[in-house]
């Protein structure tokens, strides 16, 4: 879709308002209109600070349009571009932006695109995380088209971030996809996870924390070997041995970025789900420890001045 600047001159404010933007013919329109209704539908669901709250879905002269709030500001990828940004600046952007994607699997939804691109950054330095289009309920499985193919988006400023579609591919944006999305399997948080570490990681370190044709054809062999997150009679050493090696980056070493973010990131890009945090809440939990720390020193700091003075 494409979003424009409006007003409301009813509730006397300025909106956001998302219209349908399709090239093709009757198919692809009401396809279209089915994603963008199923967008509002999702986000709907949601309430939370973090996330851009829907105001009306309607419909003008055949063409949907959803009214959410106005956000005057850029993407986070943009505002990680604008000027060189610390790792702590970084990283509180990135706790408020999961905060809002921990508020959309308690209402039951994958993101299934979780990405700088889909996330905005106010000027007043507000979070929201955007873009449902593509959000199913937990266990939800890919949409197949007529032909029996499926579709994903391969790029937004790159063939691996493009929002174009292309048949027979698998819904989502390769440079931050989940192993189990490559296979088109059934998602849970887990898969937003991952997403959120591999645009975390990039945004920390620079790079990227995999290659994605790379991770792909891991990911089919890791189906090929069978299994379900336990399957019974497989030993971990077996499981061990079949194996391959992981396409996940190692961050670089003289990085300023604390060893326990490293760790935090490592173990959310896990391969497979069961080796990743249980859920994104325990993930924000363990990179908001910078924050329980300087509460900690203050409180420290404080105690020690108390004494000082009474003592």
């Amino acid at each position: 879709g494409v979003v424009y600047a409006a007003y409301d001159p009813d509730l006397d404010r300025k909106v956001a308002l998302k219209l349908l933007r399709v090239k093709g013919g009757h198919e692809d329109l009401e396809q279209g209109r089915a994603r963008l209704l199923r967008e509002a539908q999702a986000m709907a669901r949601i309430s939370h600070p973090n996330v851009i709250p829907v105001f009306e879905v309607g419909q003008w002269e055949q063409q949907i349009y959803v009214a959410m709030a106005l956000v005057d500001g850029g993407t986070l990828r943009d505002w990680t571009k604008a000027k060189p940004r610390t790792w702590q600046e970084l990283l509180d952007k990135y706790l408020a932006a999961g905060k809002g994607l921990e508020a959309a699997h308690v209402a039951g939804l994958v993101h299934r695109d979780f990405k700088p691109a889909n996330v905005l950054v106010g000027k007043d330095g507000r979070v929201y995380v955007t873009d449902f289009g593509l959000a199913r309920p937990m266990g939800e499985a890919e949409d197949d088209d007529e032909d029996g193919g499926r579709t994903r988006p391969v790029g937004d400023d790159s063939p691996l971030n493009s929002q174009l579609t292309q048949a027979g591919l698998v819904m989502g944006t390769p440079a931050y996809m989940s192993p189990e999305q490559f296979r088109g399997e059934l998602l849970d948080s887990r898969s937003d996870q991952f997403s959120f570490c591999a645009a975390l990681y990039r945004a920390l370190y620079g790079i990227r924390p995999f290659d994605p044709d790379e991770l792909s054809r891991v990911a089919s062999q890791l189906r090929a070997r069978g299994g379900a997150d336990d399957e019974p009679g497989v030993t971990e050493a077996a499981a061990v041995q079949v194996l391959p090696p992981s396409p996940i980056l190692e961050p670089p070493r003289e990085s300023k970025v604390p060893a326990w973010v490293r760790r935090a990131l490592m173990k959310g890009l896990s391969l497979e789900p069961r080796d990743r945090f249980r859920s994104m809440a325990e993930l924000l939990t363990v990179l908001g420890q910078r924050e329980r720390r300087a509460l900690l020193q203050r409180r420290a700091g404080a105690a020690v001045a108390a004494t000082v003075v009474l003592g």
